[in-house]
């Protein structure tokens, strides 16, 4: 979960929970299932806030390891070199569907909401996904000799 302080996690509680009893009017409800509501969303953020940064340290490694790979292509023979440059080609979305999911995650984690909750949710799994493939890929790269 992100680091922030008791203090600055109570605030945003608060204003969660504040809002929450506004977007019904203040009429009715109860304030402490508003404010625990309000708790379950902010710890949900926080902790979708960690995956968004190991998703962009992903995508930095990634971002690496194809500049690596695309060294080692220009060193290779014609023949052998046709056949990275396909690999390549494929990281290359892999890496781009991978950016796209992190930047629907930090896009959702800006809005408020059950729903944006859920699609970042979504997202989330699918950028995961997606690393497993790139990182696939890279295992298989690397059978066939070292990659930087």
């Amino acid at each position: 979960m992100t680091q922030v302080s008791h203090e600055r996690r109570r605030e945003m509680v608060a204003a969660a929970a504040y809002f929450r009893a506004q977007r019904r009017g203040f009429a009715g409800g109860d304030p402490v299932n508003d404010w625990l509501e309000a708790e379950a969303e902010v710890d949900a953020v926080l902790a979708k806030d960690d995956g968004l940064a190991r998703h962009d340290e992903r995508l930095e490694i990634v971002n690496e390891k194809l500049k690596a790979l695309r060294k080692r292509v220009t060193q290779l023979t014609a023949e052998a070199r046709a056949e990275l440059a396909d690999d390549v080609a494929k990281l290359v979305k892999l890496r781009d569907r991978l950016q796209k999911k992190v930047e629907v995650l930090r896009t959702e984690g800006e809005q408020a909401g059950e729903k944006a909750l859920l699609r970042a949710e979504k997202a989330k799994e699918q950028a995961e996904r997606t690393w497993q493939q790139i990182s696939r890929f890279f295992e298989r790269l690397t059978r066939k000799g070292p990659i930087d």
